[in-house]
C-alpha cells in the first residue's frame, strides 16, 4: 500500500511539472502594443552638386521627432503606424555670396517589427515623404536676399533595432518604458530647381537683382538615425 502511495505521489509531481512546462510564456503585451513618441538625430549623406553650394561636406544633420502606434500584433510580429518630422540646415558660400539651406521632411508609413524578446525588436520601415526646401542667397552689394523655396516628394526605406533601456519586464505592465534605437537605409528626395528670386516687396526696388539660376538640388542619400523613445 505504501509503495502504491509513493508511486501515485511521484506520478502527480511528474504530471504537475509537465503541465507547468507546457504553460505558455507570458505574452509580450505592452512591450509590443504601445504608443511611443521619440526624439533623436538623423544624418543624411548627400553627394549632390546642388547641396555642395550650401555645405562644405556631404552631411545634413537634422533633428528628428517621431510618433508610432501599434496597429496589429500576430505572435512575434507586429505592425505599427509611424510618423516622423525631420528638420535641419546648412550654410556656406555660393558664388561668393552667403548661402543657406533649410530642409523639412515629413514622412508617414507602416513599420514592421519582429520581437522575439521582450527587451529588443528589429524593424523595417518604408515611408513616403513630403519635403520642403528653403534656400537663400544674400547679396551684400544690393542688400537683397534671394530665395528658392520648393515642395517635393520623397521616400525613406530603413532597417533598424530598438532596445529597452529602462522599464518593467512584465508585458502586463503599462508603466512607461525607455527605448533606444538605431536605423540605417536610404532617403530619396525628388530634385528641385534652384531658381533664386527676391521676395515680392523687393522686386521693384532700384538696383535689385532679378534672379539667379544654380541648377538643381537633391537631398537624396544614405541615412542614419539614432533616437530615444518612451512607450506607454
Amino acid at each position: 500500500m505504501t509503495s502504491i502511495l509513493k508511486l501515485s505521489g511521484a506520478a502527480l509531481v511528474f504530471a504537475t511539472t509537465a503541465v507547468h512546462a507546457q504553460e505558455p510564456v507570458e505574452p509580450l503585451g505592452s512591450h509590443q502594443q504601445h504608443f511611443a513618441p521619440s526624439i533623436g538625430v538623423r544624418a543624411g549623406f548627400i553627394e549632390d552638386e546642388g547641396f555642395d553650394r550650401f555645405a562644405t561636406n556631404d552631411v545634413l544633420t537634422q533633428l528628428t521627432v517621431g510618433f508610432s502606434r501599434t496597429l496589429r500584433v500576430v505572435g512575434d510580429l507586429s505592425v505599427a503606424g509611424d510618423l516622423h518630422w525631420d528638420y535641419g540646415g546648412r550654410s556656406a558660400q555660393a558664388r561668393g555670396m552667403p548661402a543657406s539651406l533649410d530642409v523639412h521632411r515629413l514622412s508617414i508609413g507602416p513599420e514592421l517589427r519582429f520581437q522575439p524578446f521582450f527587451f529588443a525588436y528589429g524593424f523595417g520601415r518604408i515611408s513616403p515623404a513630403l519635403l520642403n526646401t528653403s534656400a537663400s542667397l544674400q547679396d551684400d552689394i544690393s542688400g537683397v536676399t534671394l530665395h528658392a523655396r520648393n515642395w517635393t516628394y520623397g521616400l525613406d526605406a530603413t532597417l533598424g533595432i530598438a532596445v529597452q533601456l529602462y522599464g518593467d519586464r512584465s508585458g502586463a505592465s503599462n508603466k512607461p518604458r525607455i527605448w533606444g534605437s538605431i536605423e540605417g537605409g536610404y532617403g530619396y528626395g525628388a530634385p528641385t530647381k534652384l531658381s533664386f528670386v527676391p521676395d515680392e516687396e523687393e522686386k521693384n526696388e532700384p538696383l535689385r537683382l532679378s534672379s539667379v539660376e544654380l541648377g538643381e538640388l537633391s537631398v537624396s542619400g544614405p541615412l542614419l538615425r539614432v533616437a530615444a523613445a518612451v512607450s506607454f
